[in-house]
């Protein structure tokens, strides 16, 4: 068995404390510090079974479901489980892979991912539209029908969609907080420091509901609410910083109290709304122009940009022996999407200091991955840059 080895992501944490100097400053509050304590304790053996990924059980990402209970111990300790175990059942770790070693850096290389965001357009994530609080957007629009959505894709398709959607803003997030840290620790003097540094951002969501009408209440706008909330709200939470929903028309009302029934007091206190024909000014009170997309008004007009993960041992992601040589360009090139068909193989590989397994697999996926390397790099047009192939 050449699974990588589960090692603690401490080592990392006290480099970023070392920049700038000692201080007694600690990276969290007292009370988040104990608490993280209390819920590693609590979760045991199910949390040293997973694999030790710093984005999926580091500080940050046990804060966010503590902050999303409002540090209720019990409450999110029992969230965090269930998200683990989701997690197993959904090969989330494998999708983890696919997008940072796999070349899935864009939405438009998930599976279905070109289709859908064509069908139902969204800004997943963009690091490059910022807030006045350096938040980074997110953005979609409902211009279009929930029944042609599922007429042309299978809810299991929109499912597995939005589950790399959510992991990827995760991952994106993930780097973001790790950076905007690393900057605090090497500009702010260590005297200078107060305890709960820790950045942990959130972003910002723009929701445009023109052309929301009465099929997005219908039964299958309702199925594709219940998707995106089933999948986000238990397993990501406390990503949102704000969301602001413009060009609401008055039969949102209904599809409002349906959605809102749904949601708990902290995320409906985020949300602000705003009717046809006032959107820019609302948005400008918290985000600069440059940041708001030019069919709100705003100047900003990039669509789901690759974007570049830090893979070094100083980045975010890093775990001893999981991703280095051979093991990365084999989840690389194994990850490809040949037509429709996907040809990835890393349930079938062991990534570990042991690469042989990985190797051979790539071996016999050869021939066909060059035979569409070409329709793949054509498919991707301007979005992605030939390092992102």
């Amino acid at each position: 068995n050449c699974s990588p080895s589960l090692s603690s992501t401490s080592h990392k944490i006290e480099k970023m404390k070392e920049v700038g100097g000692t201080t007694t400053a600690t990276r969290w509050t007292d009370k988040e510090s104990k608490l993280l304590v209390d819920m590693k304790l609590r979760l045991g053996e199910q949390l040293h079974e997973q694999t030790q990924f710093p984005d999926v059980v580091g500080d940050r990402r046990l804060l966010r479901f503590l902050r999303g209970k409002q540090l209720n111990l019990e409450e999110a300790t029992k969230q965090f489980a269930d998200f683990l175990k989701w997690r197993k059942a959904n090969n989330v770790d494998n999708i983890r892979s696919e997008i940072l070693y796999g070349g899935k850096n864009t939405p438009l290389l998930f599976p279905g991912g070109k289709k859908i965001l064509e069908l139902a357009p969204q800004i997943v994530i963009s690091a490059k539209a910022l807030d006045r609080k350096g938040q980074p957007l997110a953005m979609e629009s409902y211009d279009f029908s929930p029944s042609k959505l599922f007429h042309e894709v299978k809810i299991e398709e929109y499912m597995l969609f939005l589950t790399y959607a959510l992991e990827y803003r995760a991952l994106v997030m993930e780097q973001m907080s790790h950076e905007a840290e690393l900057k605090y620790l090497s500009t702010v003097p260590s005297e200078s420091r107060t305890s709960g540094y820790g950045v942990i951002l959130l972003d910002f969501t723009i929701r445009d509901l023109k052309g929301v009408g009465l099929s997005h209440i219908g039964s299958d706008g309702q199925k594709l609410i219940k998707a995106a909330l089933n999948v986000g709200v238990p397993n990501y939470p406390e990503y949102l910083g704000k969301c602001h929903m413009v060009n609401v028309p008055w039969v949102f009302n209904a599809c409002w109290l349906f959605i809102k029934g749904l949601l708990d007091e902290q995320t409906v206190a985020k949300i602000s709304m705003s009717s046809t024909g006032h959107c820019l000014d609302t948005l400008l009170k918290d985000v600069p122009l440059e940041s708001i997309p030019t069919s709100l008004g705003g100047t900003f007009s990039q669509f789901n940009e690759p974007f570049h993960f830090d893979l070094s041992e100083e980045g975010p992601f890093f775990l001893e022996g999981y991703h280095t040589g051979a093991v990365t360009q084999a989840v690389s090139r194994l990850s490809l999407n040949v037509g429709d068909t996907s040809v990835s193989s890393i349930d079938s590989i062991a990534v570990g200091s042991n690469c042989s397994i990985a190797t051979s697999a790539c071996k016999e996926k050869d021939d066909k991955l060059n035979e569409t390397s070409e329709t793949l790099s054509n498919t991707s047009g301007s979005c992605c840059s030939d390092n992102d192939h």
